[in-house]
């Protein structure tokens, strides 16, 4: 029997987790050394003072109690976090109501433990335990419960300063998260936001006196997870359509005033492991600026080349993407800010492929909406073909609330699949896209969000395939 775990069940298992955690501290603290004993003792001794800002000395007491307790020694920490979603989407694959799967509706659970072992100061392992299961609601042909693999999402030695030099070595399983995470960001996206991980050797040269650094990275990406580390639990899901290969160069400078200027190549090979994976080679030759104007003012843009083969076609593409914003500077520590995105398309009786690939960019850059939308063209969060223009701000009501609102008009650079079900002959307005979260921090270790979105198709699309589409998500999230 079905059965649907409302926001309020939500809010009773963050609470409970909490509590737990807190269960756990107190445990741990009655078995502590002398010293904190000791520390808590004084605490204990604070909290019957008067109000005269001895509590905020308490406060602090405990802080520094849960410090050592997740660093009981000086060369080992760690962590964990339960993370809690519930999450509705309208029409978000389909843009057809009349569509019996065009309802989803599902819960999501990760738990993670992570530990860093640094035996000297320059070496540091690194590791991170992650699992996530999903009861599904909708649709009703879906299988009613899907866990993720239990996997090591993290596992890597980082050393510092090799052999004198300023010279930084990183193999292993880890996140790359490069400039605006534009390009690279996102190693696993079929998972969701359950693993963001590389398989990868990164290595940092560090020049501070010209303020200079340089990212070398060669990374594999096998479809399933299993090739460098496998999964302490298998599910034998595909976290990717194909196997990947790559190589990152990245080049950063800071040398100018209130300036920053990167150049990037990335090379990237696909080998296909599912029907819908890509076969061929992309070069990507690209360049980001970002320039702090004044206090309020800050611009920053992305301008990318793309050549190579994919799927027996040349491909000549081109990709950029800008920011303006501007800190207002009052009460709320709003600030305004203006995007523009541009993916170029496939033009139609070329012999080439013109469509834009953003590699590792496949997660909710802009929208946790728009990119299931992408499922009918390319693939679920393969955004391509596309003008983005977006007016954004962002507030600050009281020091625990985070409000954002956006509104996006979103174009096709090519009328690309107007011969295929669904989209217009000629249409290029793909449609008008808002959204809005509200994300609160109600202590040190409890925070959660609700988030909305709604988008409303333009002549992009045919008649057949425009209904308006919604996304729903509330979450919690317990973090020690």
């Amino acid at each position: 029997m079905r059965r649907m775990i409302s926001i309020r069940a939500l809010v009773t298992a963050a609470v409970l987790a909490a509590a737990v955690g807190d269960s756990i501290a107190a445990k741990t603290q009655t078995t502590a050394n002398e010293a904190l004993s000791a520390e808590q003792g004084k605490a204990d001794d604070l909290s019957h003072k008067a109000d005269d800002g001895s509590r905020d000395d308490a406060t602090q007491l405990d802080k520094n109690l849960v410090d050592k307790i997740k660093q009981p020694t000086s060369w080992f920490t760690w962590g964990m976090d339960l993370r809690l979603r519930e999450v509705y989407i309208g029409n978000g694959f389909t843009l057809d109501k009349k569509n019996p799967d065009h309802e989803w509706h599902w819960q999501r659970m990760r738990a993670r433990w992570w530990a860093t072992i640094a035996p000297t100061k320059d070496l540091d392992f690194n590791l991170r335990i992650a699992w996530e299961g999903k009861h599904f609601d909708r649709p009703l042909a879906r299988e009613n419960w899907q866990p993720t693999s239990v996997v090591l999402d993290r596992l890597n030695f980082k050393w510092k300063n090799v052999a004198g030099l300023p010279l930084t070595i990183q193999p292993g399983r880890q996140e790359l998260m490069l400039g605006d995470r534009w390009l690279v960001m996102d190693g696993t996206p079929l998972d969701g936001s359950s693993t963001v991980y590389f398989d990868a050797v990164r290595i940092t040269v560090d020049l501070e006196d010209i303020d200079t650094s340089l990212d070398l990275i060669y990374l594999e990406q096998d479809a399933e997870g299993e090739h460098w580390i496998c999964p302490i639990h298998d599910e034998h899901r595909h976290l990717i359509e194909h196997d990947e290969t790559g190589v990152i160069l990245w080049f950063t400078n800071k040398s100018l005033p209130h300036t920053q200027l990167d150049w990037y190549f990335i090379y990237k090979k696909d080998t296909p492991a599912l029907p819908n994976g890509n076969l061929g080679e992309l070069y990507t030759f690209g360049v980001r600026a970002e320039h702090r104007f004044s206090e309020r003012l800050k611009l920053r843009g992305n301008l990318a080349a793309q050549f190579g083969r994919r799927n027996d076609a040349s491909v000549c593409a081109l990709g950029a993407l800008a920011r303006l914003s501007y800190s207002l500077r009052d009460d709320w520590r709003s600030s305004l800010r203006l995007d523009y995105e541009y993916l170029s398309g496939d033009k139609p009786g070329t012999g080439t492929d013109e469509s834009f690939d953003i590699l590792w960019g496949r997660w909710p850059r802009f929208s946790e909406l728009y990119l299931y939308t992408y499922g009918g063209e390319t693939r679920v969060g393969g955004a391509t073909n596309l003008h983005r223009v977006t007016v954004g701000w962002t507030g600050h009501p009281t020091g625990k609330m985070e409000l954002r609102a956006d509104y996006h008009l979103l174009f096709a650079d090519q009328n690309t699949y107007g011969d295929l079900p669904g989209f217009s002959k000629s249409g290029c307005f793909r449609g008008q896209l808002v959204a809005g979260v509200m994300k609160y921090k109600f202590t040190e270790h409890l925070s959660g969000h609700l988030l909305a979105e709604f988008f409303f198709p333009g002549d992009y699309y045919s008649d057949e395939r425009n209904d308006p589409a919604a996304f729903l998500r509330a979450q919690l999230q317990f973090t020690w």
